[in-house]
């Protein structure tokens, strides 16, 4: 199997002496995090699970396990980036940073306190050299009228932070309910979701050097969720769309006008090299899951390939991964209460695992269950994978 994202590998300079050794670094994935969220109103604090690589086992409540303390109401996003891991708590207005490979606590920040009083309700992470990016619901509100139209107002938050400090190095204010970050090229991109009230969505760039900022608005955006960049400076923006005639899908705006053009149906999405997985359930009137469809679409080919329908609902999907090396594809499914037959957002989760093949120019070939890990018991409230990846040394 091809091996993905280069760049994540280290070289060391090398001569033409063939007497000397020369190290290879490579990166390796121990295991996989799946931060659960809990459920709120059944007042069921989340959890962290761990799928290890080697025994195929998942170990759940890790977190609590580690540090004899729960981690709270509504973790949403989890990073690993260097050593440790940084874990977003909406609920406890709580960033936790952790040691990657012991999940040991090393600080539990209070957002709001530590960062400003604005920054509140902390939801997704992404970082670049040396900061860890957190996006902020912060000073954004919501509110409906009878008829469950929604008005929002006030704006959120992106905040940089030291990676060894954890101390503020920057603040800047986004749009309205911000969700999915990523940096690239000194420049910040923010998905403002607006809570799904449809009036005024938006993607914020913001220049991080000047710290100036200007607004992507187009009709086909009416909920941004996540967003990933190309080298070129495309944006791959998952929209969880308006509930009603626009269906939640992945779309790219392209760097040289900002053109929008939807790529495919999907529920959520995990991107490596040139590929972007998702997945798509379709419901009948009465709002029963009929199929739901998983598929990757490539940036070189510009085409799309499913490689699995599931049209007996065995996973009920609620968020994926994809392993970061290696590229195998996670998703976290919820479960159906036996006596009512519908999903239980109460239950504990379970994970289903592909393998997946690629080409020797990193592009989707095949995918095919992996029967070690299909149907393993996680957490209650799936909602993000991260990667316990670290690096071996081959010499040669």
């Amino acid at each position: 199997m091809a091996v993905l994202l280069m760049g994540a590998a280290m070289f060391t300079a090398c001569d033409d002496n063939d007497n000397e050794q020369h190290e290879y670094i490579v990166p390796v994935t121990k295991g996989a995090f799946l931060v659960c969220s809990g459920n709120m109103s059944s007042n069921i604090d989340g959890s962290v699970s761990y799928l290890d690589y080697t025994s195929n086992q998942v170990a759940n409540k890790q977190f609590q396990a580690q540090n004899g303390r729960s981690l709270g109401g509504t973790p949403n996003d989890a990073l690993v980036y260097g050593s440790k891991m940084y874990i977003a708590v909406t609920g406890e207005n709580t960033l936790e940073v952790v040691d990657a490979k012991t999940l040991k606590s090393l600080r539990q920040i209070k957002t709001n306190v530590t960062f400003g009083e604005g920054c509140l309700k902390p939801r997704h992470l992404t970082a670049s050299g040396d900061k860890v990016y957190i996006s902020f619901y912060g000073k954004s509100e919501s509110s409906y009228d009878e008829n469950w139209n929604a008005t929002t107002k006030g704006n959120g938050y992106v905040v940089a932070i030291d990676t060894t400090t954890f101390t503020r190095q920057g603040i800047y204010e986004a749009g309205s309910f911000p969700e999915g970050i990523s940096v690239a090229d000194k420049k910040l991109y923010v998905c403002n979701s607006d809570y799904a009230a449809c009036t005024k969505p938006s993607i914020s760039i913001i220049d991080l050097t000047t710290g100036s900022g200007s607004l992507i608005k187009n009709d086909n955006i009416v909920n941004p969720q996540k967003i990933v960049l190309t080298a070129a400076g495309d944006m791959y923006v998952l929209d969880f769309g308006n509930y009603g005639d626009k269906k939640s899908g992945v779309y790219k705006i392209s760097a040289k006008n900002n053109e929008v053009t939807r790529l495919m149906d999907a529920n959520d999405m995990d991107c490596i090299g040139s590929n972007i997985f998702g997945y798509y359930t379709e419901f009948d009137a009465s709002y029963k899951p009929v199929k739901t469809t998983y598929q990757v679409y490539n940036l070189l080919s510009q085409g799309t390939s499913t490689f699995y329908t599931d049209t007996n609902n065995e996973i009920i999907p609620a968020c994926i991964g994809v392993d970061p090396v290696v590229g195998t594809v996670f998703i976290a499914s919820n479960v159906k209460n036996a006596d009512t037959g519908k999903t239980d957002y109460k239950a504990n989760s379970k994970i289903f695992m592909f393998n997946v093949e690629y080409s020797q120019h990193g592009v989707f070939v095949s995918a095919s269950k992996n029967a070690n890990v299909w149907g393993a018991t996680a957490g209650v409230g799936p909602c993000a994978f991260a990667f316990n990846v670290t690096t071996n040394v081959i010499i040669y």
